[in-house]
């Protein structure tokens, strides 16, 4: 008698190695460590490595791409977010933005769900489909009409709860992305998203059934390169330093900023990311004290993070869901440093909750006095000055919670389920 078949799981994605922003680290990470838990995987995705083994990526995982480009210096088939538009294209564009409930990239996601739905009709398998705007679940919804198969919608963002959402589209084209949002959180056999409150929002909203997986780290990522050597007097200064992105409303840089200032005179702030022009602003007040360190590979970006005296990380404004559940994906990427991390936020929003887990974590409230404020960042510093990192035990404890191979695990329990109920 043959072997029975392991189930699979088809996985949907605009993001993949080799592209590393952050919609690619989620579903790359989760498809890594899924065949180990007994789930075959098929990734369909705009473009894939030509050696996916370099990325940790086993043989026996299946990619598909819609361009059928495995060239990572390939350009991409749309514009970056971004580009800037002239003329009737510049007006088109500028509308859509405001009035259209999907993005750019619907003609895309309208390809990779016929792929993937026939994927899944020849092999009887779920689809797990990633978004953050609604494009991909929005061409879920259609093809799961045509082609009947269980849906597993993974929010990494709220959509019509999110600031960035809310800042430019018309209050009717909220209510529209409203009701897409109901009828896929209807229509989908399984909800995942990366957080408690998350979970409790999707619940209230009818999801039948909802997961939390949660962004995470990957154990075997470790730091790469040659951390740069001082070239001037900022560089001089002991680091602390912060990556990712820093948007005005999904992003507390009022209260960021005030922190900075209670930085002592020898340290210096450091920002790694996209928002050079944002980051000037911010960091203004500590003049000849920041530098903008540009954007870097994990690998180089950890190298450089592993040798400052902490890190920062910042949350949302106000007491809204998307302050409420986020955590910045970074966060877990500066647990790989092991270094003291300065979280600067409410304390009971999920990011600050998870970062007071973390054995190096600091929580300053942003709506506590300066005095307050000041004995956090001085015992944050004073962590710093520790150069050693955590016990084995600690990093283990903080791999079975947050590690993606016990994440996907997660997700391969609940994968399973959905067969058996078939």
């Amino acid at each position: 008698m043959s072997a029975e078949r392991p189930p699979r799981l088809i996985m949907v994605s605009r993001g993949y190695p080799p592209s590393f922003d952050s919609s690619s680290r989620r579903p790359w990470k989760l498809s890594r460590y899924l065949p180990a838990h007994g789930i075959d995987v098929t990734v369909v995705t705009r473009t894939a490595p030509v050696d996916p083994s370099a990325y940790g990526i086993p043989a026996e995982v299946e990619i598909l791409t819609t361009d059928g480009r495995r060239d990572p210096d390939a350009p991409p088939t749309a514009s970056p977010p971004g580009t800037p538009a002239s003329g009737l294209r510049g007006v088109a564009r500028r509308a859509a933005r405001r009035y259209s409930p999907v993005d750019s990239d619907i003609g895309w996601a309208m390809r990779a769900m016929d792929l993937a739905s026939r994927r899944a009709r020849e092999l009887a398998a779920p689809v797990w489909v990633t978004s953050g705007p609604p494009s991909l679940l929005v061409a879920a919804l259609r093809w799961q009409r045509r082609r009947p198969f269980p849906l597993v919608a993974d929010f990494r963002d709220v959509w019509p709860e999110s600031p960035g959402l809310q800042a430019v589209k018309a209050s009717w084209t909220l209510a529209l992305i409203r009701s897409l949002e109901r009828r896929v959180l209807r229509r989908a056999a399984l909800v995942t998203t990366v957080s408690t409150p998350w979970v409790s929002l999707f619940e209230s909203k009818g999801a039948s059934r909802c997961l939390e997986v949660s962004n995470g780290f990957d154990p075997s990522d470790r730091p790469t390169g040659v951390v740069r050597e001082p070239s001037g007097p900022v560089d001089e200064l002991l680091p602390v330093a912060y990556a990712g992105r820093l948007e005005s409303g999904r992003r507390n840089t009022a209260a960021l900023e005030s922190a900075l200032r209670l930085l002592p005179d020898t340290h210096a702030f450091v920002y790694y990311g996209p928002d050079e022009d944002r980051f000037a602003e911010v960091a203004g007040s500590l003049g000849a004290r920041a530098r903008y360190g540009g954007q870097l590979p994990l690998g180089e970006l950890l190298g450089e993070l592993s040798v400052s005296t902490g890190l920062v990380a910042v949350g949302g404004e106000g007491d809204t869901w998307e302050a409420r559940g986020a955590v910045p994906a970074k966060i877990y990427e500066y647990m790989l440093t092991e270094r003291p991390i300065l979280y600067i936020g409410a304390p009971d929003h999920e990011a600050a909750r998870r970062v007071a887990r973390y054995p190096r974590g600091h929580v300053l409230d942003s709506t506590a006095d300066g005095d307050a404020q000041a004995a956090v960042v001085s015992g944050f510093v004073n962590d710093g000055a520790d150069p050693g990192g955590l016990d084995p035990e600690a990093r283990r404890g903080l791999e079975a919670v947050w590690g993606y191979p016990y994440l996907a695990g997660r997700l391969a329990e609940a994968v399973r389920s959905l067969g058996d109920g078939r």
